[in-house]
């Protein structure tokens, strides 16, 4: 399953939050600065978790790439770190 349009969709909300955030006046109503001051953490976490999975996705498949080279020490060293990255 592709996930990514949801996943911009929640980056866009995001931008909007901090947009929201930066703004002067944001801190008035204590109890919405709240609830906005969550929803950023949990999306921050999310795009975090989200970003990570996606470089170990591309480090995994530059690896596999890399385990297959006619350099037997780089196919080697390359081929000890693929079950790390798949885990």
């Amino acid at each position: 399953m592709d996930y990514t349009p949801l996943i911009e969709k929640r980056r866009q909300r995001l931008e909007e939050l901090e947009t929201v955030i930066a703004e002067p006046a944001f801190f008035n109503d204590q109890k919405k600065a709240s609830e906005i001051m969550r929803e950023h953490r949990r999306l921050k976490e999310l795009m975090e978790t989200w970003d990570s999975l996606n470089a170990t996705e591309q480090q995994l498949a530059d690896n596999q790439e890399l385990a297959k080279t006619d350099d037997p020490e780089l196919a080697e060293l390359a081929a000890l770190e693929i079950p790390e990255l798949e885990a």
